[in-house]
């Protein structure tokens, strides 16, 4: 009985620590809980910030008529001063002000590059004070911001250069595949604006015109020009043979109903056989060249298109495309194999789309 004492005296202590453990142990667990949680409301108000951002410019960028651009430009700049407070007091953890802090800079660097606009912010930042931290953001970034602009004028300049070659080759076969290709692009593009139909409209009479053309042109290549230059031609070949001057006459290319009947006359369509074109077929393709012609030879007017039955019109177009180049031997030869495979992708994804 006399040790019972002590032996109680040490479980009570046990317990204490154990008690203690368990104490530092729910501390250590509300401390992680609490990390866990800054952690994802720090993610909340990060992804919060891109979208804002993304919204203002976007806001800025859309803004129509020059009081509602002024007006979305100074909201885009109240939206930058917050932020920029929030980076010069420190407000945010470390992974997040490095985020916003770099997306200001661009976002600062952007507008630099913008004459008229960089002129407005310059205006602004100097006369109006909600706009000292911003200023004070540029104050302490300068030299991050001078590199950003430097590194976009150098992307700049690139993609100018990429963007207008020094030359581009064409044929009469690869402004085939350019106009079908076009046409697909257009027709893929579900939040095409109105007027494209346009372009749709030309695209599809320049493709079958290629086509045309590479088809019944023959080996001396006379066979698509009109009955006169044609002539014209077989002359200069004769008188070449013995006078190495002769005088290169101008070619002048058939117009469009006439390329039609050839394609249909055996004489044109030798190598090919003649296409058989139904009264439906030939008239959609007279209205595709009325059409086309209108818009090339546009006079001062106001029209409105009829666009049921172009589906049709395009459908059409495609057949006679395929016959004249794709199922043609004498044609399909001088394709390269990337240029038929392409070719005959788009003209699946434009059936697809139409049917």
């Amino acid at each position: 009985m006399g040790n019972e004492g002590p032996a109680w005296e040490a479980v009570a202590a046990v317990g204490q620590i154990i008690a203690a453990a368990a104490a530092v142990i729910g501390l250590v667990f509300v401390g992680l809980q609490v990390r866990a949680a800054k952690r994802a409301t720090d993610l909340r108000n990060l992804q919060g910030f891109v979208n804002s951002t993304i919204e203002r410019e976007n806001a800025f960028l859309n803004a129509e008529g020059n009081h509602k651009k002024e007006q979305a430009f100074v909201e885009l700049l109240n939206f930058l001063e917050i932020n920029a407070a929030a980076v010069n007091g420190n407000l945010l953890p470390s992974v997040s002000r490095k985020i916003v802090r770099d997306s200001l800079i661009n976002s600062v660097a952007a507008i630099q590059l913008e004459p008229f606009w960089a002129a407005q912010f310059v205006n602004a930042i100097r006369t109006v004070a909600t706009f000292e931290e911003l200023v004070r953001f540029m104050s302490t970034h300068k030299n991050q911001i001078a590199a950003t602009v430097k590194m976009l004028q150098q992307s700049k300049r690139s993609i100018d250069k990429l963007s207008i070659p020094a030359s581009v080759e064409f044929n009469e076969l690869s402004d085939v595949c350019a106009s079908v290709h076009l046409l697909s692009a257009l027709l893929r593009n579900p939040t095409h604006n109105i007027f494209d139909w346009k372009w749709i409209i030309l695209a599809t009479h320049s493709a079958v015109q290629g086509a045309l053309v590479s088809a019944v042109s023959g080996t001396a290549g006379i066979g698509s020009l009109d009955k006169k230059s044609a002539k014209e031609m077989l002359a200069w070949f004769e008188e070449s043979r013995t006078s190495p001057n002769a005088e290169y006459p101008r070619e002048r290319l058939a117009d469009f109903s006439s390329l039609l009947k050839r394609i249909q006359d055996e004489h044109y369509a030798a190598s090919f056989g003649t296409v058989h074109l139904s009264e439906t077929e030939l008239s959609q393709m007279n209205k595709l060249h009325h059409l086309r012609c209108n818009f090339s030879h546009f006079i001062k007017m106001t029209w409105i298109i009829e666009l049921d039955g172009i589906a049709g019109v395009i459908l059409t177009a495609l057949k006679l495309i395929e016959i004249l180049t794709l199922n043609n031997d004498s044609v399909r030869y001088r394709f390269e194999d990337e240029q038929a495979e392409a070719l005959q992708l788009d003209i699946a994804t434009i059936r697809t789309l139409l049917k």
